[in-house]
């Protein structure tokens, strides 16, 4: 294959082991065909809310979750495989036909799921013969007659026709079936309520069939608090064969649908299709697992190869001929074919172990050292996650039971007993180390996925350093690279409404192995249809990436994309939450910055208004000096604020005004009236406060120093006016009549006196002026 395809796989209640499964499935695949996968990962958690909380808790963010799939068309991946049997229960809009619209143009395979159209191809299980054969080995070999059904949700195929499969096997053995009889579930552990019902219902039934697995080892545990004994009082079938129904207790009859080879299926088959291929259905053929849950026995002492006669050596291929017999009993049914054999040698080298046992019976002796090196090496190497240790050490014993059997062995029954012994402490000290491995792992993981949230939000002042936060942590989380998307404004999405697809997001964040990148807001590359997420990765190794969708509530944020194991899938979930938490956190913490901004802008907006209103409240707009008000507040100001402080209180007037406007025009009287404030300033200084208090009437607050300093400032003032009429082009004088008032300060001062007092001895000072302001030319 020339092109590395990029994969994107879409999925629907991920936390179940059905679906976890078939996502190892592909992840292997992937691996040994060399593409990239993305998983859209759905989230559904209504049905547990909904089982421990009420309805009211029933829709509560399914809907949210539901966003994650429309980012493949962000993603240019290059083919798309849709777990529609399973996604399709938690989609709002059952309409599959829509649904699939909305990746026009992107070939597609269908899980659980059949294309009528014919547009993309399917994979399906043989739905109908798996569920009509476990039925009729019911009815047939238990006499079973009294039955019980959980089904799945309506409008799913895989429901649908499991149910049909039930209904005609009764028919064909004419056992009637009462529709009461019959409950629906959701494929989820989520259904007490119905099975409780059927069981008030219905005491005496003598099977219980449920449609999947998970649904069935929840009529286990109703059973378990009835003290019901399923294998003997009642039988319970399951469908799927997770990789727990063997370990169950009793072992679980089931029909199996191998999600692993699903995964394999499917992949092969979008990469047919990126190839050019028509599309194609693959039905996966279903294959019943009879285990004592249905009252049959799982292994017999009996069914063990035969050893025939040997002369003190074993037969060539007689320890691998044991070992591919229990590992077809033991191994969980969907593990692979290479796992399957890995599996079978580790048990071929078991059994060698004590080849003296046939050959050198007089001087065996147990090595314990190998067996539990070897033991160990089963359980929590690449086989570990397929093999019970329960079912092992069942299938073991079954073994020595057939050893103990035959006649040549009789006598040894005691070195047998003690091998068992052994092989049961060490399946249990390797169990006790895998557990406390794991453990310890989740420990530590629990501890640091709270850092993410702490260092986001210790750091929301500094953005650059908020989204470099989560990568630091996620490299200790055992995650290869990670890459944060962000849409440039958080998007409203609340139940019922319709949801668009942004057309872009942006990477703010990444890293992959030791490198590790975020970028400032203006230099974030944007990722749109035909420039997708792959476009932006380095190296050129394959990604096996899973997605999620960061949201807090009923806002929308971005996306999150990390390369981990399908085991670390769910804590990665988490992980998701943590982000989508800072963010909004951050979001109103940016709001909050831009209002307290804006507020800042508009305090100093009202401020330097203020400022100007002031000035025009206080200040003369003709003249530039204080007007009235402002010359009353700062004397009064003045004379409070020193009790014990003197002042001279000084009032002018420009003398002929009336004249000059009516000789001269208002414009010159105007500048007669500016003209005045200048020759007040030029005569007491920048300092002394003067005003125009009047048409053209000014006053002055001059600092006293002596009883002659109020005539040194009326000689400054003639001065004054002097120099500006010598100086001045004008026809006429500009020229101002003054007179004042010594007084002391204090807050008894009556301000209203001294104005008067300084106002009559202007008025004597008029007597005196100029007759004309007209110059003598």
């Amino acid at each position: 294959m020339n092109k590395r395809y990029t994969i994107g796989v879409i999925i629907g209640n991920a936390n179940s082991p059905h679906t976890r499964t078939f996502m190892r499935g592909v992840y292997d695949a992937a691996k040994k065909m060399n593409v990239n996968v993305i998983f859209f990962l759905g989230v559904h958690m209504a049905n547990y809310y909904h089982e421990y909380f009420g309805n009211d808790m029933e829709r509560r963010h399914d809907f949210q979750h539901n966003v994650v799939y429309d980012y493949a068309n962000l993603a240019d991946v290059d083919g798309l495989i849709i777990a529609y049997g399973s996604l399709g229960i938690f989609l709002e809009d059952k309409n599959k036909k829509k649904f699939l619209k909305r990746f026009e143009g992107i070939p597609f395979v269908l899980l659980e799921d059949r294309d009528e159209n014919r547009i993309g191809g399917s994979v399906i299980s043989d739905n109908y013969n798996g569920m009509f054969q476990i039925v009729e080995h019911l009815i047939t070999v238990h006499g079973c007659r009294e039955f019980l059904f959980l089904s799945g949700p309506k409008d799913n195929t895989d429901s649908e026709e499991r149910l049909s499969a039930f209904r005609d096997a009764l028919e064909k053995y004419n056992i009637p079936f009462d529709e009461d009889h019959l409950a629906e579930g959701d494929f989820s552990q989520c259904c007490n309520k119905q099975i409780r019902t059927l069981l008030d219902k219905y005491p005496h039934a003598d099977a219980f069939v449920c449609a999947n697995d998970v649904m069935a080892e929840t009529v286990y545990r109703e059973c378990a608090a009835r003290n019901i004994i399923v294998g003997k009082d009642i039988a319970v079938t399951g469908y799927d064969d997770w990789n727990m129904a063997e370990s169950m207790t009793p072992p679980l009859t089931t029909v199996l649908q191998n999600e692993l080879d699903m995964g394999y299926i499917c992949v092969r088959r979008i990469i047919s299709l990126c190839n050019g291929e028509e599309p194609s259905d693959y039905v996966v053929p279903a294959k019943v697992k009879i285990r004592a849950s249905c009252g049959c026995t799982m292994m017999s002492a009996y069914d063990f190869p035969k050893m025939g006669d040997y002369n003190h050596k074993i037969p060539d291929g007689y320890f691998t001929e044991v070992a591919d017999y229990l590992s077809k009993k033991l191994m969980v049914s969907n593990s692979s074919q290479d796992k399957r054999e890995l599996f079978k040698e580790h048990l071929t080298k078991l059994l060698d172990l004590n080849r003296d046992i046939y050959e050198a019976p007089d001087t065996y002796q147990i090595d314990k050292k190998e067996l539990m090196a070897c033991i160990n090496e089963m359980m929590t190497g690449e086989c570990g996650e397929y093999i019970s240790g329960a079912i092992l050490l069942e299938g073991i014993s079954a073994y020595i039971e057939h050893l103990s059997s035959l006649d040549k062995y009789k006598d040894r029954a005691d070195v047998l007993l003690e091998l068992l012994g052994i092989i049961s402490k060490c399946i249990q000290a390797s169990l006790l180390k895998k557990h406390d491995e794991e453990e310890a792992r989740y420990e530590q993981d629990t501890m640091f996925i709270p850092l993410i949230s702490r260092d986001m939000l210790s750091n929301m002042h500094d953005e650059k350093a908020f989204f470099e936060a989560p990568m630091k942590i996620l490299k200790v989380l055992h995650a290869k690279s990670a890459y944060l998307y962000i849409l440039d404004e958080p998007r409203k999405h609340c139940y019922g409404d319709k949801w668009d697809c942004p057309k872009e997001m942006k990477l703010v964040s990444y890293f992959e192995g030791e490198k590790s990148v975020t970028y400032e807001p203006k230099n974030r590359p944007v990722i749109k249809k035909g420039s997708g997420m792959i476009s932006y990765f380095e190296d050129g190794r394959e990604r096996i990436l899973t997605g999620f969708n960061l949201f807090q509530g009923m806002e929308q944020y971005g996306f999150f994309l990390v390369e981990i194991e399908p085991s670390d899938m769910l804590l990665m979930h988490l992980v998701s939450m943590q982000i989508s938490g800072s963010l909004s956190f951050f979001n109103m913490y940016r709001h909050q910055m831009q209002m307290q901004t804006q507020l800042e802008s508009l305090v100093e907006e009202v401020n330097e208004k203020n400022k100007i209103l002031g000035f025009i409240s206080k200040y003369d707009g003709m003249t530039g000096v204080l007007n009235r008000r402002g010359f009353l507040e700062k004397t009064m100001e003045y004379i409070h604020k020193d009790a014990n402080g003197r002042g001279i209180l000084l009032i002018a007037d420009l003398d002929h005004l009336k004249e000059i406007n009516d000789c001269f025009g208002h414009v010159a009287g105007d500048f007669a009236i500016q003209s005045a404030a200048r020759i007040l300033l030029a005569a007491f200084g920048e300092d002394v406060l003067i005003a125009r208090i009047g048409g053209d009437e000014f006053a002055a607050l001059l600092p006293y120093e002596s009883d002659l300093s109020g005539d040194i400032y009326i000689n400054s003032l003639r001065k004054a006016c002097a120099d500006f009429n010598r100086k001045s082009k004008k026809e006429f004088y500009v020229e101002l009549s003054a007179g004042y008032t010594i007084f002391n300060c204090g807050k008894d001062v009556d301000f209203k006196v001294i104005f008067s007092d300084s106002d009559k001895m202007l008025y004597e000072a008029k007597k005196i002026r100029r007759l004309s302001v007209k110059k003598m030319l």
